[in-house]
């Protein structure tokens, strides 16, 4: 929305970050580096690109301007090193990578259409990026930096209606969710399993072997 904030103590009290102007930092996706607790690195969306923190947010330096008639940035994920970096702008034709922590980014040339807009994606174990493209039952891969591209599926579990979430488990099992429920595939989308039927499934989050599923009538469960 239109502020950013951030708590030291558990949720309990919060505070509003504001950039070097005065005003509050508005953020679309955030991203914290998989190191964060030595290196206090985040990533925000903003309406003017990207911009980063070295600081837990005190501070923020311009790391890239939003492309010229693009959208938000869709995608922003950190690889598990903290150092590759991936950022997808709605209706752009290409995809950004950074090396060094979101310090500099190199511009890739999309393979999969021009002015693309990304549903969902995942850093995977590999450190490629997986993504599904929007109004597309496609599952794709980037690696080697952003400069190999290919199709890894040409469709989805049939009983997915809408996809809303993806994420890798510590096992490297993909999982998948959305409006049909929760779907998994050891073998990166060539083949599904069902773990939960019938359910709408917002957000899938990992946290050690715990497997966190945000239902949208605002139940959480926990797969082991």
């Amino acid at each position: 929305g239109f502020s950013l904030h951030r708590s030291g103590d558990g949720g309990q009290t919060w505070s509003v970050l504001t950039a070097a102007d005065g005003l509050n930092v508005s953020a679309g996706e955030v991203a914290l580096s998989p190191t964060f607790a030595a290196d206090h690195t985040l990533l925000i969306d903003t309406p003017a690109g990207l911009l980063r923190s070295t600081d837990n947010g005190i501070s923020w330096q311009k790391v890239l301007a939003r492309p010229q008639s693009a959208g938000a940035a869709r995608v922003l994920a950190f690889a598990a090193d903290g150092r590759l970096v991936y950022a997808w702008f709605d209706y752009d034709s290409q995809l950004y990578v950074s090396a060094d922590g979101g310090q500099t980014w190199q511009a890739r040339a999309g393979q999969v259409g021009e002015y693309t807009s990304v549903t969902i994606a995942a850093v995977a174990p590999d450190q490629s990026l997986v993504f599904i493209p929007e109004f597309s039952t496609e599952l794709w891969q980037v690696s080697q930096i952003g400069q190999s591209w290919r199709m890894l599926s040409k469709t989805l579990p049939n009983a997915l209606q809408g996809a809303q979430t993806m994420a890798y488990a510590t096992d490297g099992t993909l999982l998948l969710g959305g409006s049909g429920g929760l779907f998994a595939s050891s073998d990166n989308g060539q083949t599904w399993q069902t773990l939960l039927a019938g359910l709408d499934v917002q957000l899938i989050r990992i946290s050690g072997s715990d497997r966190l599923v945000l239902l949208r009538d605002g139940q959480v469960m926990i797969l082991k």
